[in-house]
C-alpha cells in the first residue's frame, strides 16, 4: 500500500491539487493463497505481511465477505491473534518486522470448499489497502476422518512463541470427540493454575481458544515456558508454549 501525499501547487497563478505516491508502508507476499486439508480439521491459510516503516504501524484488518460453508468458523492473526468470530480488527506491527496474516479455519464433517476475502489497510491513510482472498477447501481420506472423530486432540498454540510487547494473545486449537464435561487450563512449571480458560459442558466438534498472556485476576504473567492442558470427559492432551518479553 502507497501513501499518497497532496500538494498545493501554483500553476501559472492557478492553485492546483498535486498527488505523489510515497513509498510502501507495508508490502504482502501475494494478493492470495489456498489451503486444502481433511473434513473434521483446522486449515490455517496465510500471507506474509511486512511493515516497511521504522515505526509502530497500525492495520486494520476486515473480512469484507466470505463463502464458507455454515458451521465452519473463523479465528485471524496476525501479531495478535483475535477470538473466533471477529471479523473487523486493528492489529499493531513492530518497526521493520514481518508477520503471516493467517487464518485458522475450523471444518465440518463434510467436503466442502469456500472462500475468504480480507481487506488490510492502514487506518491513516484514506487511499489504499490491499485485497487478499484466502481459498480453502476439505477432502475425504477415511482414516484420517475416523482418527479425528475419535481422538481427543490438542494443535500447539500459535504464534509460540508469543510475546508480552510483541504478541499478547496466542491461538489454542483442539478437538474434543464427544459431548462431555471438559476445561482447558494453563499452568506454570511448578504445577501451579494460572488461568483456567474455560470449564464447562461442550459440544463434540473442534475449537479455538484464544489466550492473552494474563492470570485469572487479569494481570500480565511472567515470561517463562507454561503447560497448557485440556481434558474432555476421562481423556486428557498437553503442550508446553513460551511466553518471552
Amino acid at each position: 500500500m502507497k501513501h499518497i501525499q497532496i500538494q498545493l501547487l501554483t500553476v501559472f497563478g492557478i492553485l492546483v491539487l498535486a498527488a505523489t505516491a510515497s513509498a510502501q508502508v507495508f508490502t504482502v507476499s501475494a494478493n492470495s493463497a489456498e489451503k486444502q486439508g481433511d473434513v473434521d480439521s483446522f486449515l490455517e491459510p496465510y500471507v506474509m505481511v511486512t511493515n516497511n516503516t521504522a515505526d509502530y504501524l497500525n492495520l486494520k484488518i476486515t473480512v469484507t465477505n466470505h463463502t464458507l460453508p455454515e458451521g465452519w468458523t473463523i479465528s485471524m492473526c496476525l501479531v495478535n491473534c483475535f477470538a473466533p468470530g471477529v471479523l473487523d480488527a486493528t492489529d499493531q506491527m513492530p518497526p521493520s518486522s514481518t508477520h503471516p496474516l493467517k487464518f485458522i479455519v475450523t471444518t465440518g464433517s463434510e467436503p466442502a470448499s469456500g472462500t475468504i476475502t480480507v481487506s488490510l489497510s492502514d487506518p491513516s491513510d484514506p487511499f489504499g489497502g490491499e485485497t487478499i482472498v484466502f481459498h480453502v477447501s476439505t477432502t475425504t481420506t477415511g482414516l484420517d476422518e475416523i482418527s479425528v472423530a475419535r481422538a481427543l486432540t490438542l494443535a500447539q498454540n500459535y504464534p509460540n512463541p508469543f510475546s508480552l510487547s510483541e504478541r499478547n494473545s496466542t491461538a489454542i486449537s483442539y478437538s474434543i470427540p464427544k459431548n462431555a464435561r471438559a476445561s482447558l487450563k494453563i499452568y506454570n512449571l511448578l504445577g501451579k493454575e494460572v488461568r483456567t480458560l474455560f470449564q464447562e459442558n461442550r459440544l463434540s466438534g473442534l475449537y479455538t481458544t484464544i489466550w492473552d498472556g494474563r492470570n485469572q485476576s487479569g494481570n500480565l504473567v511472567p515470561p517463562g515456558i507454561y503447560v497448557y492442558k485440556l481434558t474432555a470427559g476421562n481423556q486428557t492432551q498437553t503442550r508446553r508454549m513460551l511466553l518471552t518479553r
